[in-house]
């Protein structure tokens, strides 16, 4: 890399240019580009983009390297929940017979559910006897 792209690139990267536009505008290596502003403090600075909780609308400041945040706070993830349950992808439930009373019930592929309900659970688990059944 010579002079004049050095330049060139600490030029782009002042106007706010991101890496692979900058490799695609001078025909240089992403990967050099993504070196040379780390080695010369171009590498740029975190900035969190607005986010707004789904459930009241509030902005929401995200933290740098965590998970995004959705929303403001338990209790409006509560409401949210209670109020959209019914947009719930119900089209993967796959049916399933209880192993104690043999009634069929739906649930997600991934709980690998064998009862009904606790109470079919604790009848097939302790049903009796000294356990040599």
């Amino acid at each position: 890399m010579n002079l004049e792209e050095k330049e060139k690139i600490k030029k782009l990267r002042e106007e706010g240019l991101g890496y692979k536009k900058i490799s695609n505008e001078l025909g240089i290596s992403v990967n050099t580009i993504k070196s040379f502003c780390r080695n010369n403090n171009l590498a740029g600075t975190f900035t969190p983009k607005k986010c707004y909780c789904k459930g009241c609308g509030k902005e929401i400041i995200q933290k740098e390297r965590t998970k995004k945040k959705i929303f403001c706070s338990e209790e409006c993830k509560r409401k949210w929940w209670n109020r959209n349950r019914a947009k719930l992808d119900k089209t993967k439930l796959e049916e399933h017979a209880c192993l104690n009373c043999h009634k069929p019930f739906k649930a997600y592929p991934h709980e690998n559910r064998k009862y009904c309900c606790h109470t079919c659970y604790i009848e097939d688990r302790f049903r009796g006897g000294d356990g040599d059944e």
